[in-house]
């Protein structure tokens, strides 16, 4: 997510490399040794310091996001926003979809992988059309669910709201039958719908213009064909609540993961019509002394699908203070790479066999055994020659390749073990120590080389701060899935 005035790039959704196995079967992430803690600091030229944790549609992939982020030039995207002052927007970087909140909250959405970009305005339902005009002018954030099919928004107000894209089985813009926009001379815009039994001898910009007055007739600049509805559904919250910071499951393309004010990490089913959560985990943080100074939860990001990380949810505090709550995994519909699991199977079955292994070690690699047998207990699809390749891409409809999981509510009653908070995880810098600074947001920095077996991975992560530094933090000690037992 970008706003104008910097320099035209696209980075990837934070595909947090992070969380880990204590035993480790593959290479370190670039020049940090495993188990060690480095750090390296630069400064950003944009004060606002929100590095990358407010991305587009994560993929596995790293060439890719950078083959996208080519492709978004200005001059690209200056013959088709001729008018639009961008304020706001995300990308879907497989697709090339790419969602905008323009001035006075206009949505509006684009393709730039097509031949001929065009614009088309994404219009909200007239259900409520006052309460989206204030949403979209309010947005603060927006983000691409795994397939590029929803969007998910912020607001200031702290209100999140979802909406899918109205998209046919080609992944291609659909209009919405009947329906008609016509632009005034003044730039409003309006919504008409047309006679379900048109009448032959007359055209639907003809039909359109009979419904409105002639005081209105004669304001009108335009008419739009072309209807493309979207419905705003909220997120619903206590009234005194609101979110900190939110992102999808990146195992699912309908669950929202996000933090409250309340220290809350909940998970939202967004095809349920209730919108209530399907999942509540409170966060339990040691109260500062006397000398420290009190600090808030500020932001979230998710680990990659490599390990466990792609279970994993790192949680960073306004004072630097960095934690992870592993596993979090939506009651049903995550779709998890077949390869992943079994990888997953041998690493722990692995760990259990080594003659070194101390008692509250085994207790908890046999709790992770036995967790991954309860989500997903029927027998894994064998491999394929296929499964390394691309398994992520969202335009693929689910193979053999992956695995979806069986889990429910009463599934994961059944096991009686709350996730338990991991941290604070240390970090520290040589050259600065961030005096009078707060902690913003936390992301994974993509590298290239990652795949979803990489176990052995140091992390590396980025901070950025409220002085507009950005903290590099790469390798620290590696975490665990761990439940309370």
């Amino acid at each position: 997510m970008h706003r104008p005035g910097t320099k035209p790039r696209v980075m990837k959704k934070a595909t947090s490399n992070t969380f880990k196995l204590n035993t480790s079967t593959a290479s370190s992430a670039p020049s940090a040794s495993p188990g060690s803690s480095s750090t390296s600091e630069a400064r950003s030229s944009n004060t606002t310091s929100k590095p990358a944790a407010s991305g587009s549609s994560a993929t596995d992939s790293f060439l890719s996001a950078l083959a996208t982020a080519s492709t978004v030039a200005a001059a690209t995207l200056a013959n088709v926003l001729p008018d639009v002052h961008v304020n706001l927007f995300c990308l879907c970087e497989t697709s090339g979809d790419l969602v905008f909140v323009g001035a006075k909250g206009r949505l509006c959405h684009v393709n730039i992988h097509a031949s001929k970009p065009s614009l088309h305005d994404l219009t909200p339902t007239k259900s409520s059309d006052n309460v989206n005009a204030h949403v979209l002018s309010s947005a603060s954030h927006l983000a691409f669910n795994p397939r590029g099919t929803k969007v998910l928004v912020q607001t200031n107000e702290g209100a999140l709201y979802v909406f899918n894209l109205p998209l046919n089985a080609h992944h291609r813009l659909t209009p919405t039958p009947q329906l008609v926009q016509v632009v005034f001379a003044d730039g409003n815009r309006r919504v008409v719908k047309l006679d379900d039994v048109p009448s032959p001898d007359t055209t639907s910009v003809q039909r359109a213009l009979a419904t409105l007055s002639p005081s209105d007739r004669a304001k009108v600049k335009t008419v739009v064909p072309d209807v493309f509805e979207v419905d705003l559904r909220r997120l619903l919250l206590l009234p005194t609540v609101t979110a900190v910071s939110a992102t999808w499951h990146p195992l699912s393309d309908s669950h929202v993961v996000l933090l409250t004010s309340t220290d809350d990490l909940l998970v939202y089913a967004t095809d349920d019509s209730t919108f209530s959560p399907e999942q509540t985990h409170p966060l339990s943080f040691a109260p500062p002394s006397s000398s420290v100074a009190a600090s808030a939860t500020t932001s979230l990001s998710f680990g990659p699908v490599t390990g466990w990380e792609a279970l994993t949810v790192y949680i960073l505090r306004s004072n630097g203070d960095l934690f992870a709550l592993s596993p979090i995994l939506p009651h049903d519909g995550a779709s998890v790479p077949a390869s992943l699991l079994r990888f997953l199977h041998q690493a722990t079955d692995g760990q259990l066999t080594l003659a070194n292994v101390d008692l509250d070690t085994r207790i908890h690699v046999k709790a992770q055994k036995h967790w991954l047998a309860t989500v997903w207990p029927a027998d894994l699809p064998p491999p394929s020659v296929d499964e390394d390749e691309d398994i992520t891409s969202p335009l693929s409809a689910p193979t053999n390749a992956w695995t979806r999981s069986s889990t429910s509510a009463d599934a994961v009653a059944t096991l009686h073990w709350p996730v338990q908070l991991q941290g604070p995880f240390p970090y520290g810098s040589a050259t600065w120590s961030h005096p009078n600074s707060k902690a913003l947001s936390v992301a994974a920095v993509a590298y290239p080389g990652a795949s979803p077996n990489n176990l052995g991975r140091a992390p590396v992560l980025a901070i950025g701060w409220s002085s507009g530094h950005v903290t590099i933090v790469r390798g620290y000690t590696r975490c665990a899935l761990v439940f309370v037992c």
